[in-house]
């Protein structure tokens, strides 16, 4: 037979028992979802070409993910482009 004290403390401690458990899974997650950045770099994206001004004469630029780079040419009344690039 049990105890007087076995029954009547029986399921407090399991409730508390259990929320310990929860209490605890809880911090282990938010410890493992926290601990860095775990997301890789994204790398750079580069393109070559062209692009018309407003007197319609083609000039040679490069793109970086997205952005236009307008290359220096010496003659700037002469069309060009670019048909690739190397990056380092």
């Amino acid at each position: 037979m049990k105890s007087y004290i076995e029954k009547k403390f029986r399921a407090p401690l399991l409730i508390a028992g259990v929320f310990i458990i929860i209490l605890l899974s809880g911090l282990l997650l938010q410890t493992c979802t926290t601990g860095g950045n775990t997301q890789p770099a994204l790398p750079d994206i580069y393109s070559a070409g062209y692009t018309r001004n407003s007197d319609g004469l083609d000039f040679s630029c490069y793109w970086k993910n997205g952005v236009r780079n307008d290359l220096n040419v010496p003659d700037d009344t002469k069309p060009g482009g670019a048909q690739s690039i190397y990056v380092e």
